[in-house]
């Protein structure tokens, strides 16, 4: 009787280093996309977060140059008149006219104002939208407009120095508290949602209450009191030229609140 043949084994004894392979091909592959994750550049994730915020209409081109150091602003999309209502802002410019387009889109012209300097960007509300009566404590139309504006000042966090909030209140005789307690509390509730909601880092964060001593009008009429009761909020640029004197006199004129004379 003929002898059956042994297996040799050489098909199925393979199979495993087949999947063993593939195993150690896809370990590799996951750590390499952590290791990409870990190192994102910052000026790339500006042209990824406008990809994804513009509706496909923003699109860049991403070429490594020889030298690091020439990635800038410059590179990425610096005209404001293509930021659409709604997009996000990727440069402290933009910001500006996110913050316009937004108050207009809202309807918020008369009850907030944004201006822009050399240094910074200003921001003036009219004390109702934040708080009520003698009252320190942030309303939820006034949270709803700290988060609104706060999607614009996350994204170009890095191209922030400083936030200064500041309060301030008017003359009346029918305030039961201390002007400077009330506004500096104000502010400071302003400041503290701002951190705890991430909008900007804690350390670039300001609070100053100036009571009823910097009004912007007369207190002889309800209209005019009302108008030196507010909050505003002073976003100041990471890229500031201190050799420039229009930079050096718009911080002053900030923090005095007075005009500054050039020796000429």
């Amino acid at each position: 009787m003929a002898r059956r043949k042994k297996s040799s084994g050489s098909e199925g004894g393979s199979n495993w280093m087949d999947t063993y392979g593939d195993m150690v091909t896809l370990l590799l592959t996951f750590f390499v996309m952590l290791y990409a994750s870990s190192s994102v550049d910052e000026e790339k994730w500006q042209y990824i977060l406008q990809a994804f915020t513009s509706n496909g209409d923003i699109l860049n081109e991403i070429v490594a140059p020889q030298n690091p150091d020439s990635l800038s602003d410059s590179n990425l999309v610096t005209n404001t008149s293509e930021l659409e209502r709604g997009e996000l802002p990727a440069t402290f410019d933009e910001l500006y006219h996110y913050l316009v387009n937004y108050v207009e889109d809202n309807g918020l012209s008369e009850s907030v104002e944004v201006e822009k300097g050399t240094a910074n960007i200003y921001i003036k509300f009219q004390n109702h939208i934040f708080f009520s009566g003698d009252s320190d404590v942030l309303l939820p139309t006034g949270k709803s407009v700290l988060d609104d504006i706060g999607k614009g000042i996350k994204v170009v966090n890095d191209k922030i120095r400083l936030v200064k909030v500041c309060g301030h209140t008017a003359k009346s005789d029918y305030s039961t508290k201390d002007d400077i307690v009330l506004s500096t509390g104000r502010a400071t509730n302003v400041v503290i949602y701002l951190r705890d909601n991430q909008i900007t880092s804690a350390e670039k964060l300001i609070a100053t209450g100036y009571g009823s001593y910097r009004p912007i009008a007369p207190n002889d009429t309800d209209e005019n009191r009302a108008k030196n009761r507010r909050v505003e909020i002073v976003i100041i640029r990471n890229d500031l030229d201190l050799s420039d004197d229009d930079v050096i006199k718009e911080l002053l004129e900030l923090d005095f609140s007075t005009e500054v004379i050039s020796p000429e």
